[in-house]
């Protein structure tokens, strides 16, 4: 099985970060450009290429002209090859528009690249698909105002490796989600997508709903079936969110094996949360709340994640809960590894409904490496069990520290990007002694194979690769 790893990933290129210039576009990921076509057509009008896709080829590459092409309302068995796939590409990007539900169906290898979905509760579907793309295309559906949930994109059972990127999602006015990773039906033995790579895309301007629902992305369905929610290695990364506001889920995972890497979160309330899943990580990601009502940081549930390398701060709610079991599926956080991290707000591990069943509660977690500051930063440590922590700093104005694993100092010695500097308590810690396998840093630069420096920040003169995003960064104008 090739995997997008093989298709359409490709290497980490360096950056430079200037914080008070005007940010220019990077490449940290450089794409493999696609094959070259092996037949290409210009495309006029929708019953042009109803026609020409009948009997479309490998390496087949369609120009679309600008237009309305609302009349194609599916592409079903297109089959590319990897060193050939069919590509359907609007001449000027956003120029050729669809305003109907429109589905994928059983293709391999298909590339959609540059379209517009504009309509009235439009939705477009994914389902049993292999290796295709939509790349440099605009969501801008136009939700109904019944009331009812709207998910714009939804990326459905026995399909692999799609991968959605340079994308705008936004702004959206009801409930439901830009994308919804889904069962067909959401029985237990019911299949969910695998590999799915979202990435270089934008989501902003999703207003606040009465209920839940309103993730900008949802990894899986909750089901009490899925407690653990099913294996399927999706890798959220190098997004940008701005004011994603319609749940306090910004990218829920509900599924497992998920990585949610290198992704900026701005201006949001909400964050990152691991509802039903597994042997998950969460590195490299700088949340800034700009003090914004119900803005967090990230929420653990399942068994054995690791989270890593993470910028959190102006925000309302917790930096990181691990959290206790609620509900049949709201399983505590077990065997999680939280590691060199920056965090400047509250960090919780607490017990809910039954406070004398340790089975409810947090457990057997590592605290290791962090940097737990500012203002209004505390601890709430309530009913742990089994938890290791190890060369934490935090201020001395902290209140209930724990007498091990936890170093008070009066200043932290940050520059005002949250980085360190060469004179900050954290850097070459002779209490660090292990980097727990994290190798570099949030800003990709190395970390020190013998003491590392604690929090998410390495000092180093190596070049920086990674910085927070902007929407230059992402979107339909991100080169290819």
């Amino acid at each position: 099985m090739v995997h997008l790893s093989t298709l359409l990933a490709g290497t980490v290129l360096a950056t430079v970060f200037a914080s008070t210039s005007a940010a220019i576009p990077r490449r940290d990921v450089l794409d493999d450009p696609l094959p070259e076509c092996v037949k290409t057509v210009s495309i006029a009008n929708a019953n042009d290429l109803n026609s020409q896709l009948a009997k479309a080829a490998p390496g087949s590459c369609f120009i679309l002209n600008d237009g309305d092409y609302s009349a194609i309302t599916a592409i079903r068995n297109a089959k590319g090859t990897q060193a050939a796939p069919i590509v359907i590409r609007a001449k000027n990007v956003g120029k050729a528009v669809l305003t109907k539900t429109f589905t994928l169906r059983d293709n391999a290898y298909v590339v959609l690249d540059g379209f517009t979905f504009n309509g009235s509760a439009q939705r477009v579907e994914i389902t049993g698909c292999q290796s295709c793309r939509i790349t440099r295309s605009s969501f801008k559906i136009r939700d109904p105002t019944d009331g009812g949930n709207h998910d714009w994109l939804v990326i459905k059972a026995n399909t692999d490796s799609v991968r959605i990127d340079r994308c705008d999602f936004g702004p959206k006015k009801a409930q439901g989600s830009p994308i919804i990773m889904a069962s067909n039906g959401g029985s237990k033995t019911e299949p969910i997508a695998t590999n799915l790579q979202i990435d270089r895309s934008y989501f902003h301007d999703l207003v606040p709903t009465s209920s839940n629902g309103g993730e900008a992305i949802a990894l899986g369905n909750t089901h009490p079936d899925f407690p653990n929610g099913p294996e399927a290695g999706a890798n959220v990364q190098y997004n940008l969110f701005e004011a994603c506001d319609g749940d306090e889920e910004i990218i829920s995972v509900k599924s497992s094996r998920a990585t949610i890497r290198y992704n900026t979160i701005r201006n949001s309330a909400g964050g990152i949360v691991l509802r039903n899943t597994d042997s998950s990580k969460v590195y490299g990601n700088t949340i800034d709340g700009q003090n914004k009502k119900r803005s967090a940081g990230i929420r653990l549930h399942g068994t054995g994640h690791t989270v890593s390398n993470n910028l959190i701060y102006n925000i309302d709610k917790n930096a990181l809960m691990l959290s206790p079991k609620r509900g049949d599926t709201h399983r505590p956080a077990i065997k999680a590894q939280c590691i060199h991290n920056t965090l400047f707000a509250p960090i919780e591990m607490s017990w809910n409904e039954n406070p004398t069943d340790a089975s409810l509660f947090p457990s057997e977690n590592t605290i290791a490496n962090n940097i737990l500051g500012g203002a209004s930063a505390v601890l709430k440590l309530t009913k742990q069990s089994k938890t290791t922590y190890s060369a934490n700093l935090v201020l001395k104005t902290t209140k209930d520290v724990p007498s091990d694993g936890f170093v008070a100092v009066a200043d932290f010695k940050l520059n005002g990007n949250y980085l360190l500097t060469a004179s900050s308590p954290a850097v070459n810690s002779t209490a660090v002694t292990t980097t727990f396998n994290v190798n570099d840093d949030i800003q990709g630069q190395p970390r020190d194979d013998g003491k590392p420096d604690i929090g998410a920040d390495e000092l180093s003169n190596a070049r920086v690769k990674r910085t927070p995003l902007t929407t230059t960064d992402v979107g339909p104008s991100f080169p290819l």
